[in-house]
C-alpha cells in the first residue's frame, strides 16, 4: 500500500499536537538551558544572561544540583543538547509531516531518555545535593519522563501515521 492511501493528516492527529509541543518545548530547553549545565557555565544571580540568571534561582530554590553541577548532570546535559535536542526537532518535523520512518529512531529514543531520566531521578532523589522542593522538582521534570512514554505509546503500531494506528 502507498503510504498516501493510508496517511492520517495531522488535523486528524489530535494526540500528535500535544507531542509537537512538548518535544518543540524539550528542545528548546535542551538548547538554552542544558548547554550552560552541560558546559559547566557558572550559575550566578550576577550574570548578564537572564537564563543562567534563571536557572540560577532554580537551583538555589529548587535544585540545587545545578548550582553544584557535579560530572554525572554534566555529561548527562551534554548529551541532552548534542543527542536528544536534535532529535526533538526530528521527532517535530517527523509528526507534522507524519513521517512513519521516525518510528524505530523514536522507541530508541524512549529507552534511552527511560534510562537517563531514572538516572538523574535516583542521582536527584539519593545524591548528595537533593531538590530543595520535591514537588516542584518533580513537576518540572517528570514531563521529560512522561511524555517519553507517551511517546512509546504512540509509536506501538508499525505505521503509526496511518487510518488504522490511532
Amino acid at each position: 500500500m502507498y503510504q498516501s492511501k493510508l496517511f492520517l493528516s495531522l488535523e486528524k492527529r489530535f494526540f500528535d499536537y500535544l507531542l509537537i509541543i512538548c518535544f518543540s518545548f524539550f528542545a528548546c530547553t535542551s538548547f538554552f538551558t542544558s548547554s550552560f549545565i552541560a558546559l559547566n557555565l557558572p550559575l550566578t544571580p550576577e550574570s548578564k544572561n537572564f537564563l543562567i540568571r534563571g536557572l540560577y534561582w532554580y537551583g538555589q530554590n529548587i535544585d540545587p544540583a545545578l548550582i553544584k553541577n557535579p560530572l554525572s548532570l554534566q555529561i548527562q546535559s551534554f548529551i541532552d543538547v548534542f543527542i536528544f535536542g536534535p532529535f526533538y526537532l526530528l521527532l517535530v518535523y517527523a509528526f507534522i509531516k507524519g513521517k512513519n520512518w521516525i518510528r524505530v529512531p523514536a522507541i530508541i529514543y524512549v529507552s534511552a531518555i527511560t534510562y537517563s531520566m531514572i538516572l538523574y531521578l535516583g542521582i536527584e532523589f539519593m545524591g548528595d545535593y537533593p531538590p530543595n522542593n520535591y514537588l516542584v522538582f518533580l513537576a518540572i521534570n517528570l514531563p521529560y519522563l512522561l511524555i517519553p512514554l507517551a511517546l512509546g505509546y504512540r509509536m506501538r503500531k508499525t505505521y503509526p501515521f496511518s487510518k488504522k494506528s490511532i
